[in-house]
């Protein structure tokens, strides 16, 4: 009688544990690849994931940085697209996707890698700010505008675009625009996750963009990892893994 009370107690502290193990494995797949791929895993991706038992988010990525560089002319040619697109707005020319060929770099190396090269050619961030105004609201900046940008630090296209597109659905009479986008917003691929699995993407996400990457910054009780680097902002203290990220202040969270 015992031991069959042993044995229950044991198979349904399992059976509680299962799906928790089961869901940080999920976020472990998903952070990973965000940090990547600069998007989320499709079904098939996160089965065979789930089918290869318990991996952290580093031995992850590195399997997929490895899978990356054995398929440049595929797979890491999607990356590097995505990452210009993502970081600068438009899709890069061919000598441009020749050159990062031969480094077979992760989305988040190659996002990091647009920021800092912006960030030290205002010239070029500048024609960054100007796409994300066309892109939006169909017009140029004026220049009050693009002096208010460029004071706010230096952001991605697609954050740009989303902090534009906030703008534009409030639409309140007088109301300046402001550095606030939503996890939710178009464009912005997102992951929840819990607070260890935050911690291993970040160990992660440092060891890809350093040294001469952005920094992490959590703020009120939260997290948010963006690959891109440069100041994070959490929303509202949860943690988020975002792709397409430059500075991310979120909506709950920021200015």
């Amino acid at each position: 009688m015992k031991k069959t009370i042993l044995y229950l107690t044991w198979l349904l502290a399992f059976t509680a544990f299962a799906p928790v193990a089961q869901a940080q494995n999920n976020e472990r797949i998903q952070a990973s690849y965000l940090l990547a791929f600069g998007r989320l895993p499709n079904s098939g991706e996160l089965s065979y994931w789930n089918g290869q038992g318990q991996k952290s988010v580093q031995q992850l990525i590195d399997n997929h940085k490895s899978y990356i560089k054995g398929n440049m002319g595929t797979v890491g040619k999607d990356v590097i697209i995505k990452s210009y697109v993502d970081a600068l707005g438009y899709r890069p020319s061919q000598a441009e996707i020749n050159y990062h060929t031969q480094f077979g770099r992760t989305y988040a190396e190659m996002m990091n890698n647009h920021l800092i090269y912006v960030k030290g050619q205002p010239a070029e961030y500048e024609k960054v700010i100007k796409r994300s105004y066309q892109t939006v609201l169909g017009r140029q900046p004026n220049a009050g505008e693009l002096a208010y940008w460029k004071g706010q630090g230096t952001f991605s296209y697609m954050v740009l675009v989303n902090c534009h597109q906030d703008w534009k659905n409030r639409n309140a009479q007088g109301q300046s625009q402001a550095t606030n986008i939503s996890t939710s917003a178009p464009l912005l691929a997102t992951a929840s996750v819990s607070s260890g699995v935050l911690n291993e993407s970040k160990t992660a996400y440092n060891s890809l963009v350093s040294p001469g990457g952005g920094s992490i910054i959590a703020a009120g009780g939260g997290n948010v990892i963006a690959p891109g680097g440069a100041n994070v902002i959490a929303p509202g203290g949860a943690n988020i893994i975002a792709a397409g990220g430059g500075n991310i202040i979120a909506a709950g969270g920021g200015n």
